[in-house]
């Protein structure tokens, strides 16, 4: 927010596999933080869940290949591929419980949407990865956490990032789970302490646009500068050149940088799991290459030393204290409460077992619903040389006029069939443009516009998903009974449960497209599945297309609307649409 002047560092591994390794380091770190607590915040990074790179993905989907590589000390903490997350929940919540005794507040990247109900009363800052930042699940989420949160800006544009920060300003009403593990309905105020995590790499003009679009909406015009791999910086050597860089600009008076990432461990470099885990070298990151303790403490002495020459070239108002939250934290409350403080009520959802039971799909229609799903698998294949058509509105807001569309285009799908596949569209959320994001945040905005017939079956803002959602399966069966396939838009993780049973094909936007949540999701759907590309790069497409078709374990929800533990077999009828 600007009050204090000191510099804001996270440090640590980018994904933690051994706590005892994690726990001597944090002791180190702790060390050094009270050292230099005049200058810098330091916050432990305790990442939990890796968020895959593009060669992860590329090694997921090889014949073979080992399913995106590990997973994170959630999804498998002894590192053989055992997937026991309730082991791996109980070691993430003793290391950070260990290191909040150590005096050190630690900082967590939120991959999914369902790990921050274990964890994130532990934790004091949040990060959403560049590949997460444009998914509206996790703004949604985000504007509900008890945290400060940093979205990441990508390698070639902050575009994303800057939306996610205007979205999850503001409240939302989305479908999450609860600490019982139960699906229901979270109604949120919004999150103004969210803020940009640009790579070094950035460009000044680049910057410069995105503080300042932050800025005309009365947000914090500030950014955290990301000196790790992920942002571009390949090599501890590389990392350290962006980190001195940082600190020069802030020794040169730049008030728009308000803090750093490092990607930092015991010893610099990096080592590959291998079949024996147990043979691993001690402190040594098994992910990306991480700057050593020494040259992170040269690292993090000269950025002390940076905001000290700032404040003496431009001292800190007067009675300034850095000792407790002020006023910025507008929810703090009890200081016993360190969770749930932007969360205004948690309603009871119907369960999708529930809801299919009330509208269940006859035979004739299952029937209908399976070949078309072969039939558009086919033409993705190439094994058929049909064009497969997608046609209808890009979010449906009546039944009854999507109803008579549908009866239309059924007679029309029969009369080409022939030569065309024709699917229609029935997008039952909608995916938020930009300037839905901006109006969220704006003064008195609309809360990023309607959401669509699930949230908002009346389009009147009150919010009755369990009624949306038996529109939207009377719908999508009526439409099968006309013998029209459907296509869904899955804009979250949680509604397929409700309605992949009655769809043909499954879409996932562009902004979703580098959500992890996303490709794990796909890569168990029973239905083709098409990534959308950006207008500017298909990249994050095409790896999701490699993702998903390998299968994964996540965490999910049942048809009883309970969280679970799934494992998938993959999907090969991913591919791409692109613009």
């Amino acid at each position: 927010q600007g009050d204090s002047d000191r510099l804001l560092v996270l440090a640590g591994p980018p994904a933690v596999h051994d706590p005892s390794e994690a726990m001597e380091y944090a002791a180190r770190l702790a060390a050094l933080a009270a050292e230099l607590e005049s200058e810098l915040l330091v916050v432990m990074a305790v990442n939990l869940s890796r968020s895959s790179s593009a060669a992860d993905d590329a090694a997921a989907a090889a014949p073979g290949g080992p399913g995106g590589g590990w997973a994170g000390l959630v999804t498998d903490p002894r590192l053989d591929g055992s997937v026991d997350m309730n082991s791996g929940f109980r070691a993430a919540r003793r290391l950070l419980l260990d290191i909040a005794q150590l005096g050190l507040p630690t900082a967590v990247e939120y991959v999914d949407t369902i790990t921050p109900q274990f964890v994130a009363d532990l934790a004091s800052y949040a990060l959403v990865g560049s590949r997460q930042a444009g998914s509206r699940a996790h703004r949604e989420l985000a504007s509900g956490l008890s945290t400060p949160v940093g979205f990441q800006g990508g390698a070639s544009s902050a575009d994303a990032a800057v939306d996610a920060v205007r979205s999850a300003a503001s409240g939302h009403a989305f479908l999450s789970v609860s600490k019982q593990g139960v699906a229901g309905i979270v109604q949120t105020t919004g999150n103004r302490d969210c803020h940009l995590v640009l790579p070094a790499a950035s460009a000044a003009e680049a910057e410069e646009a995105a503080c300042g679009a932050l800025a005309a909406l009365g947000l914090p015009a500030r950014a955290m500068v990301d000196c790790g791999y992920g942002a571009g910086c390949t090599t501890p050597q590389e990392q350290a050149a962006a980190a001195a860089a940082v600190a020069a600009r802030v020794a040169d008076g730049d008030g728009r940088v308000c803090g750093v990432v490092l990607s930092a461990f015991l010893k610099p470099g990096r080592q590959e799991i291998g079949a024996q885990p147990s043979q691993l070298q001690f402190g040594l990151s098994v992910t990306e290459p991480c700057l050593g303790w020494e040259d992170a403490l040269a690292t993090l002495e000269a950025l002390a030393a940076a905001v000290a020459a700032r404040r003496r070239a431009s001292p800190p108002p007067v009675g300034r204290s850095e000792s407790m939250p002020r006023a910025p934290f507008r929810e703090l409350g009890a200081i016993e409460q360190t969770d749930n403080l932007r969360v205004q009520t948690i309603r009871p959802l119907l369960s999708p077992a529930c809801a299919i039971e009330e509208v269940e799909l006859p035979l004739q229609s299952k029937r209908l619903v399976l070949r078309a799903r072969c039939d558009i698998s086919a033409v993705v294949q190439g094994d058929s040389d049909r064009l497969l058509v997608l046609a209808g509105p890009p979010a449906v807001h009546d039944p009854s006029e999507a109803m008579e569309y549908a009866a239309r285009l059924a007679a029309l799908a029969a009369e080409l069939e022939s030569e065309l596949l024709v699917v229609m569209a029935v997008n039952l959320s909608r995916s938020s443009s930009a300037a839905d994001d901006a109006a969220a945040a704006a003064p008195g905005g609309p809360g990023g516009g309607w959401a669509g017939l699930v949230t908002d079956p009346r389009l009147d803002g009150s919010v009755d998903m369990n009624s949306g959602f038996r529109a939207a399966r009377r719908l999508l069966l009526d439409i099968a009974q006309l013998g029209l396939p459907t296509a869904v838009e899955y804009v979250d993780t949680i509604t397929p449960q409700f309605v992949a049973d009655l769809a043909s094909y499954a879409l996932v936007g562009s902004r979703q497209a580098g959500s992890r949540a996303h490709r794990e999701l796909a890569s168990g759907l029973s239905t083709p599945v098409g990534f959308q590309g950006g207008a500017s790069s298909a990249d994050a497409a095409v790896d999701a297309v490699r993702s998903a078709a390998s299968g994964h374990a996540f965490l999910s929800v049942s048809k009883q609307g309970v969280a679970g533990i799934v494992q998938t077999t993959g999907n090969r009828d991913g591919h791409l649409v692109l613009p």
